[in-house]
């Protein structure tokens, strides 16, 4: 069993049945749907386990991936770590672990965020520093990006006084123009809306189970892979780690 130890560093009309979350779920989670599109969340991705691309042997250092073998009529699932894979099972002091078990803890954690509203204030809090920190480096970027454009403007200018040849000034009016497209985008990004905000992220984890289990297998694998980082399992210790996203705030717990 598990116990834990925090360390906190085109219309739309009314069915007639019940709805599964409430509406502002709903909206909440077509937003994060949304941002898992644009910031690599893929339809294509070749695996369907619930902690691909976030899991970790922390005793090695490398990931660990999905295997499983059979039993029987019956298939278990687990996580192996892949210096055991390649080297030898006698390299790592833990190298596998259920799959089902592990998944269900992770999901756990980001239950008690959610559940405890301290904890989830913890989170919440670090979500806004983190999003002003991000904001202020989107500012600095797109005000030297202009200034760039500015210089070629300028260097576009004195090239045609000095009558350059016509090369240079098709070079120059090239640059503007993708320099001109790069803000452009980025200015698309930014403003796309695609971004929780404090209160949304909240929502998302007060109301954690219901929008849970309305999800397909895959809208819950790229909703794992924004809420979390990373997760870092150390069998030898009887420890996992689950770092949140963007917060940086890790959940360290131990198994027993």
């Amino acid at each position: 069993m598990y116990i834990g130890k925090v360390t906190y560093d085109d219309e739309l009309y009314e069915g007639e049945h019940d709805s599964i979350v409430s509406s502002e779920v709903f909206q909440t989670a077509g937003k994060l749907m949304q941002r898992n599109a644009q910031f690599g969340g893929s339809k294509h991705s070749k695996s369907t386990s619930l902690l691909s691309q976030l899991l970790y042997c922390k005793v090695c250092g490398c990931a660990m991936g999905l295997s499983s073998t059979k039993r029987g009529q019956r298939r278990y699932r687990y996580y192996v770590c892949t210096n055991a894979q390649k080297r030898g099972y006698d390299k790592c002091p833990a190298p596998t672990v259920s799959a089902p078990e592990l998944e269900k803890f992770v999901v756990d954690q980001i239950r008690e965020v959610g559940e405890n509203e301290e904890l989830r204030d913890a989170v919440i809090s670090e979500v806004e520093k983190q999003a002003e920190l991000q904001q202020q480096q989107y500012v600095k970027e797109r005000q030297r990006q202009e200034l760039e454009l500015k210089g070629l403007y300028e260097q576009l200018r004195q090239a045609a006084i000095d009558q350059n040849s016509p090369q240079r000034l098709a070079d120059l009016n090239e640059l503007i123009r993708k320099k001109q497209n790069e803000l452009e985008r980025d200015g698309t990004t930014e403003n796309s809306g695609a971004r929780l905000d404090a209160m949304e992220m909240t929502r998302m984890l007060t109301e954690f189970n219901e929008l849970w289990e309305a999800m397909t297998p895959r809208e819950k694998q790229q909703t794992l892979r924004w809420l979390v980082e990373r997760v870092d399992y150390d069998g030898a210790a009887g420890e996992i780690e689950v770092t949140f996203s963007d917060a940086g705030v890790q959940l360290t717990e131990v198994t027993q």
